[in-house]
């Protein structure tokens, strides 16, 4: 799935089979906004491992379009308006850090939490990128892929720490692809995610994990997520997702 534009810019992304016709409502949403785009279809995959194929997605992508950014989105992102106020960024790469305060945890050094968000990755075809997108690539590979132990993300804050030179822009919330929960009022991007929405009920561990997670909400009087990490309500025209299982 694909666009052609003299544009700077190129939005990419990728879908295994289960996920296509979600890629094809991304293309269309994306087409509405007049905002270039190449999708690629990947084999089936299990989702923990999908998700380890980003790094290889945009280094072929920064070797089909050499001389555009190119702007990673996961597909199940939804745009509400053009994205060019943020593509012109200062830097090699531009993406959200999401910063998590866990009071709970027994350890101080746990209590604070932060990882680069790879939802939306904005990248430069600059040396430094290209070191980065590789140092990821490799971590991701050298997971097991019949148990990874490690997310996308987790690596990517690995390969970020061991770039040298990289120059960081820290994106604006608005365009960083947040679920409706935590997202602004005036966002520009946003997420709901389709891994949750494929999802069953039917192991037992996630079950019981749901059941706890709705016990805590009817307690507390407020969806689980809002109460533990202090997430404000979303508008009244907006119904929050689903509570992750």
């Amino acid at each position: 799935m694909t666009t052609t534009t003299t544009q700077a810019h190129i939005v990419i992304g990728f879908y295994t089979p289960n996920y296509e016709r979600l890629a094809v409502a991304f293309a269309k949403n994306l087409d509405q906004h007049a905002i270039p785009h190449h999708l690629y279809a990947v084999p089936a995959s299990a989702w923990n491992n999908a998700i380890l194929l980003k790094p290889q997605i945009i280094k072929r992508a920064l070797q089909d379009f050499p001389g555009k950014t190119v702007v990673l989105m996961d597909i199940d992102c939804n745009l509400l308006g053009p994205i060019a106020p943020v593509v012109g960024f200062h830097g090699d790469i531009s993406l959200y850090m999401g910063v998590r305060y866990h009071p709970k945890a027994r350890k101080k050094s746990l209590r604070l939490r932060v990882l680069p968000s790879s939802r939306v990755i904005l990248c430069h075809n600059t040396p430094n990128t290209n070191a980065l997108i590789d140092t990821w690539q490799r971590l991701c590979a050298d997971q097991d892929p019949a148990r990874p132990e490690k997310d996308d993300e987790q690596l990517l804050m690995e390969a970020i720490g061991t770039t040298h030179g990289l120059a960081l822009n820290i994106l604006d919330k608005r365009y960083s692809g947040r679920d409706p929960l935590d997202a602004p009022k005036d966002a520009v991007i946003t997420h709901y995610s389709a891994h949750d929405s494929f999802r069953t009920a039917n192991e037992p561990r996630r079950q019981i994990k749901h059941l706890k997670r709705q016990f805590v909400g009817w307690i507390v009087g407020k969806p689980y997520k809002q109460w533990k990490y202090g997430i404000k309500p979303p508008p009244d025209d907006k119904p929050p997702p689903p509570d992750d299982m």
